[in-house]
């Protein structure tokens, strides 16, 4: 399953629960966030996409789109108080999903772990497409456009969505909840359907982050192996970062009736300097 990713931290300093993920873990443990957006760290992580046979294709924003696209939205009147802090951030992962999923009047569109995003309600008044809000805090079954529980299991026939989204935030998906989610969406999406997953976090080596002030109070379990970086006033429990090899095991290669690429976002500095987004996964249903 997905967690509730923000319960609230216990009464341990950063310190105190940096120590204790050190005793309980067998896994390396690193101070510090996981910076996945060095220029060395990305070229790297192209070369070892190309040699894997995926599909790697470069994204390039139009700016002027992209700012017609917040203007149409009009989150500044309808949702001034959304992530006030990460704006530029939150309305390309919206943007880059409005412009590839190309829905149309009608089609039924989900959006995962969505917690208070607008964007059900924004691609439905600018596509005339029927949204979904999914999260595991909603109240459990389908309540008008909301859905509540788990993303491995959504409470839908198959083939019913023709898109899916997972906006910041499968890499907080703990356990094998990121691998039920890819292969749920296998059964849920159409034929031709489309699920995106942005950001996509890569890096060099399999990876977690964590604030060990949330995550040792939740009895957070980390995969095995991986490096966990403590991460101070991260306030998030659990973020994976997929080495190559570990995406193409746990979401790629278990479902062989969706097609994968990945995207590289080449000139996110024209939103804003703000932005770390570097790559995006696209899965089409064959």
């Amino acid at each position: 399953m997905e967690y509730d990713y923000q319960l609230k931290k216990g009464g341990l300093s950063f310190e105190e629960g940096v120590t204790l993920l050190k005793q309980k873990y067998l896994n390396r443990v690193l101070i510090g966030a996981i910076n996945n957006i060095d220029p060395n760290c990305i070229s790297n992580l192209c070369s070892e996409i190309k040699k894997t046979g995926i599909s790697l294709k470069e994204y390039n924003i139009d700016s002027e789109d992209y700012n017609q696209y917040v203007k149409n939205a009009q989150y500044r009147n309808r949702y001034s108080n959304y992530y006030t802090d990460n704006f530029f951030e939150k309305s390309l992962e919206h943007y880059l999903c409005y412009r590839l999923l190309e829905l149309q009047k009608n089609d039924n569109f989900i959006d995962i772990a969505s917690e208070h995003s607008p964007v059900g309600e924004i691609f439905s008044r600018l596509k005339g497409c029927n949204s979904y809000s999914q999260d595991i805090m909603f109240e459990k079954g389908i309540h008008n456009n909301r859905i509540g529980g788990n993303a491995s299991k959504i409470p839908v026939p198959d083939n019913f969505f023709k898109a899916a989204i997972a906006t910041c935030s499968i890499e907080h998906f703990e356990n094998d909840s990121d691998i039920g989610f890819m292969n749920e969406m296998e059964r849920v999406l159409d034929r031709f359907g489309k699920c995106i997953i942005v950001p996509l976090y890569l890096y060099s080596k399999a990876s977690c982050q964590t604030d060990p002030q949330f995550s040792i109070p939740g009895n957070v379990t980390f995969d095995d192996a991986v490096d966990i970086y403590c991460a101070k006033g991260w306030g998030n429990r659990h973020g994976r970062f997929y080495s190559v090899s570990t995406l193409i095991e746990r979401l790629i290669k278990p479902n062989q009736m969706m097609k994968f690429e990945i995207y590289l976002l080449k000139n996110p500095e024209v939103v804003d300097h703000s932005v770390y987004c570097r790559f995006f996964l696209v899965g089409d249903r064959i």
